[in-house]
């Protein structure tokens, strides 16, 4: 029998605690850092994206949001 590997999904606000550095953002460096390492699969829905990018954007400008959503 295989093992399902864990599966998580993030919202606007875990990402937007993790780019401004507000408490709990550490739990969001875990989990993106065992995503990178593939032992969980992490997702954001679109919606979700699209919300980051326009906060990103009403407080650090264009340039940013457009770096942010190339880098994520």
């Amino acid at each position: 029998m295989t093992k399902k590997m864990r599966r998580i999904i993030f919202d606007a606000y875990a990402i937007l605690v993790w780019i401004k550095g507000e408490p709990g953002y550490e739990k969001v460096v875990s989990l993106l850092k065992e995503a990178e390492e593939g032992k969980i699969e992490a997702f954001i829905c679109q919606i979700n994206l699209g919300e980051v990018y326009y906060k990103v954007i009403r407080a650090s400008g264009i340039d940013k949001a457009k770096m942010f959503i190339e880098t994520f």
